[in-house]
């Protein structure tokens, strides 16, 4: 069975890789954060989003028809973290997932961001959540541009949140730890992306639309550590996976374009005291340097940080 510290950690990185799933995260260069600054209060009603984030030019409005939250019971044996929330649509389910790590789902517009205080069961307890709406909103959010829908999604999970957990925080930027994200000696190991043609679907034999592909993450842990599963993804996503890994802020100083997508499996051990096991995956930073050709390199720096000030446990139904 994994060890409680396995689950926590897999739950951060399941948080990142989710949230990118979920939302379909801009890939662009990320921005650099503002100097610190004094908390920034959320809005009630109104979506929200980290400090350091570009402004917005459209606000969202939509909420779930229908949610459901239970606690769930993780059992024994190796734990198995799911998502379901197909593009364009108002449907999401989660299963076996903590109030931290939804969060990191319905905040995860821009930079990576950190989540503090509330109740301890904030990242010990375990939900099943889903949220359905009518199929109208499908048909609404399917005419919406992709950044436009993306927010919506995001929308619906905060206002979820604050609706069944009674959830109330606010922004802070704090002075962390930031981590680089540089390229080892050997070069990057990572197999490249091969992405399938874009449909010639005008007359010309051109495409009317860049191609877009999904991303792919599964995560799984057992007594051997954590395995993360990627598919395309470029550097900056895989410098926000691993920063949920060891609570830092990463930036990605590769230099890699952010159109250079890869596929790669990271296995990796995060307990790396006491007597070591024989069968357990090397720790975080060599898996890194050895499985992916990368490496970081620490600093300090500003870090957008969420605040929480209150949270219930939710009613069940």
């Amino acid at each position: 069975m994994p060890s409680t510290r396995i689950l926590r950690l897999a739950a951060r990185g399941f948080a990142l890789v989710a949230a990118i799933a979920f939302a379909a995260t801009s890939l662009l260069a990320q921005p650099p954060a503002p100097p610190a600054a004094a908390a920034v209060p959320m809005p009630t009603g109104a979506f929200s989003f980290p400090p350091s984030a570009d402004p917005l030019t459209y606000a969202p409005t939509l909420t779930f028809d229908v949610t459901s939250v239970r606690e769930a019971e993780r059992g024994d044996g190796p734990f198995n973290m799911g998502l379901v929330a197909p593009p364009h649509t108002g449907q999401f389910s989660i299963n076996i997932v903590t109030l931290s790590t939804l969060i990191g789902i319905a905040y995860g517009y821009g930079p990576t961001f950190q989540v503090t205080g509330g109740p301890d069961w904030v990242h010990d307890r375990f939900f099943r959540v889903e949220g359905k709406c009518d199929h109208s909103v499908d048909e609404a959010l399917a005419k919406l541009p992709a950044d436009q829908a993306r927010l919506e999604r995001l929308h619906m999970l905060q206002a979820l949140l604050a609706d069944r957990f009674h959830l109330k925080a606010h922004w802070e930027t704090r002075t962390g730890n930031v981590l680089n994200l540089v390229i080892a000696k050997g070069g990057i190991k990572m197999q490249p992306t091969k992405l399938p043609p874009p449909v010639a679907d005008r007359p010309d034999g051109s495409s009317s639309a860049p191609f877009t592909p999904a991303l792919g993450v599964q995560a799984h842990g057992s007594r051997q550590g954590i395995e993360i599963d990627v598919q395309r993804f470029n550097t900056r996503a895989i410098g926000t996976l691993l920063g949920s890994q060891i609570n830092a802020f990463i930036v990605d100083k590769t230099g890699q374009p952010a159109t250079s997508l890869y596929d790669f499996t990271l296995q990796f051990s995060p307990n790396q005291s006491g007597t070591p096991d024989p069968d357990a995956y090397p720790s975080l930073f060599t898996a890194l340097e050895e499985e992916l050709g990368l490496k970081l390199e620490p600093s300090k720096g500003p870090v957008d940080t969420f605040v929480i000030d209150h949270a219930d446990m939710p009613s069940e139904n």
